[in-house]
């Protein structure tokens, strides 16, 4: 299933979908997990798979990096350590962690 992430965040069970393609990302960290577990329900007895597509070295990507590090915390503080999704696109050495206590520092 091809879908935008506003248009599936709620409501929506997609287990005979077991794959969902974004075409494009949204820029609410809560929209893009909601999203993307419409084919994780229970029930589901296939595999799925998200997938977020988007051209590289844009600002589509640089939008999904943010993203995916945004959800790393967002996910490790509710205790779920992430480690593939988009937080596969954080190539970093340092942990969001880190720099968000740095940040938090500076106030």
């Amino acid at each position: 299933m091809v879908c935008n992430p506003e248009l599936v965040k709620t409501g929506l069970d997609l287990l005979d979908f077991p794959t969902i393609i974004f075409m494009q990302t949204a820029y609410n960290v809560y929209t893009v997990q909601q999203a993307s577990r419409r084919s994780w329900r229970i029930g589901q007895t296939l595999d799925v798979k998200v997938v977020f597509l988007g051209y590289e070295d844009t600002a589509q990507t640089t939008c999904m990096r943010l993203m995916g590090k945004k959800i790393a915390v967002s996910q490790s503080t509710s205790g779920d350590i992430p480690d593939n999704g988009l937080d596969s696109l954080n190539t970093e050495e340092q942990s969001i962690e880190m720099e968000l206590a740095r940040a938090l520092m500076k106030r």
